[in-house]
């Protein structure tokens, strides 16, 4: 398979390319295939992504990579107006901005153990 089918490959499944580069050793890549497929998404394609860095990763605690620096370079790489869209999903944009706003060296607890405790208090009755 040449560049052009990759890209092609690619282009056409973003979610699925991306997710797959969340997973080891494969993170130092992400950033750089989401600049690459950042013009190919849609704002659903964007909170499916927000979504698998939350749950799949801070959520869950992984620690074999800077997943909230993560979560902040591909926030830099969202455009402006999905952005807007987004502040429409309360709760994924809540987590989002818990994250950018996170500061480990003055928080007693992990950044997941204070998603965990959010979801947890916001859950639907």
């Amino acid at each position: 398979m040449d560049e052009r089918e990759r890209t092609k490959v690619l282009s056409a499944h973003p979610i699925t390319a991306l997710n797959h580069c969340l997973k080891w050793p494969f993170q130092s890549l992400f950033v750089e295939m989401a600049m690459h497929l950042c013009n190919k998404m849609d704002i659903h394609h964007f909170e499916v992504v927000f979504r698998s860095i939350l749950d799949n990763c801070i959520i869950k605690g992984l620690k074999d990579f800077d997943y909230k620096e993560l979560l902040e370079e591909f926030w830099h790489l969202t455009p402006a107006a999905f952005k807007e869209e987004l502040k429409n999903n309360v709760q994924l944009m809540k987590q989002i901005t818990i994250v950018l706003n996170y500061d480990k060296t003055n928080e007693s607890i992990t950044l997941g153990q204070i998603l965990n405790k959010y979801m947890r208090k916001n859950l639907p009755e």
